[in-house]
């Protein structure tokens, strides 16, 4: 039926005026990331908008009463990807088609993805790349190229913006607005009150684990938590820094579906994947742990203890994706065994560590100050009303 959904939506927008509707897309279904918060911004500044979302029924009940649900892969979903005023998303563009140079590709996908002036497509990619993307990922069929209908892809770094520019073949518009999912971080934000809506303890300090996912299942999960040793890790945590300390395990969308947490969770480890949002995991954090997630980009602009664990870092390096940024350059102590991580959290020395941070952050040229967000939702708004682009968005 996806195929059907696709041609009758695409031949929808050849003949009729495009749908006046915002549609949100993050994660296939998720309401989280960078689309969460320029949607916030928008129906702040204008809350008369008609908007909807991608929604996956499973966790339908994180998002919004007042916005119109979408089921991901629906036909009314593809109908609003080829049809709607504006499209944000959080990937390279909900008309993205990998392909070849050949001419079936190019007619059929480079048709599918044409852009048009009757839409508006935001797209904002889901965090500053470590890992390789799109054609610099060792798994990317090689002779294959990516057609897309993005007019823009926005940017948090310069890192970000040279990485962008090649893993996608140097076609993508990039804007240097910075990344909107930040913008959480500069603002005055009651943290007890996510802490109480995500089920964790408001008097206890909070080391969030957040390890991305591996190919093989069996290395997901459990395990994971199991190789870190919670209970000697919170025994550390006591020591260096006081207080009582709680584990919030978080694990990558990718996998949650098909790993078993029975019994993981008890009244020093917590779940945390009860919220989409890894943004409010990470404000209501003091201390993190993950190993290739760009979430330790977003978690420098807090200041406050990243440390890295990855026992297969060689083996993932060098065969699953690749990444961009070398061990050594990275602020971070890296730790190879659960014994290196424990020293490494009672080594941590917090003004030697914010210095690197901040040459860290000079270093792949930082430049989120907040208004990322409000960046977009100007975009957003002035084609809403007007109908109008800018010449250019780079």
């Amino acid at each position: 039926m996806k195929v059907l959904y696709i041609i009758v939506s695409y031949l929808y927008s050849l003949f009729l005026p495009s749908k006046k509707i915002v549609y949100f897309c993050s994660f296939f279904g998720q309401f989280s990331d960078n689309p969460k918060y320029i949607y916030k911004k928008l129906v702040e500044f204008y809350p008369d908008i008609n908007i909807a979302w991608c929604i996956n029924k499973a966790n339908s009940g994180n998002f919004p009463n007042s916005v119109k649900k979408v089921v991901f892969q629906s036909f009314l979903h593809y109908y609003y990807i080829y049809n709607a005023s504006v499209v944000v998303d959080n990937n390279m563009g909900l008309r993205q088609y990998p392909g070849t140079n050949g001419l079936i590709h190019k007619m059929l996908f480079g048709r599918l993805s044409r852009k048009s002036e009757k839409q508006l497509n935001i797209s904002t990619w889901h965090g500053t790349p470590y890992k390789c993307i799109g054609m610099d990922s060792l798994d990317f069929p090689k002779k294959c190229r990516f057609y897309h209908n993005a007019d823009y892809v926005v940017a948090g770094c310069n890192l970000t913006y040279e990485k962008f520019k090649k893993a996608f073949g140097g076609e993508l518009p990039i804007v240097k607005y910075g990344t909107p999912r930040n913008d959480i971080f500069f603002e005055r934000i009651d943290v007890v009150q996510i802490k109480e809506k995500l089920k964790l303890p408001v008097d206890k300090k909070l080391m969030l684990f957040a390890p991305t996912f591996r190919k093989e299942m069996s290395q997901n999960g459990a395990c994971q938590l199991d190789a870190i040793q919670p209970r000697k890790l919170l025994n550390e945590l006591n020591n260096k820094y006081g207080g009582e300390w709680g584990i919030v395990c978080r694990f990558h969308s990718h996998v949650l579906t098909e790993i078993n947490l029975t019994g993981l969770y008890n009244d020093s480890i917590f779940n945390g994947n009860i919220g989409d949002d890894m943004q409010e995991y990470l404000l209501c954090a003091d201390a993190l742990i993950t190993d290739f997630s760009s979430s330790f980009f977003d978690y420098a602009l807090t200041k406050k203890p990243c440390f890295l664990f990855a026992s297969d870092m060689e083996h993932y390096t060098s065969n699953e994706r690749g990444v961009y940024i070398t061990k050594d350059e990275l602020p971070y102590t890296i730790a190879y065994t659960s014994e290196d991580l424990l020293n490494n959290i009672m080594g941590h020395n917090g003004e030697i560590y914010i210095q690197k941070i901040n040459s860290f952050l000079e270093k792949i040229g930082n430049f989120e100050d907040g208004k990322a967000s409000s960046r977009v939702v100007k975009d957003i708004a002035c084609f809403y009303l007007s109908k109008q682009k800018r010449q250019s968005y780079e």
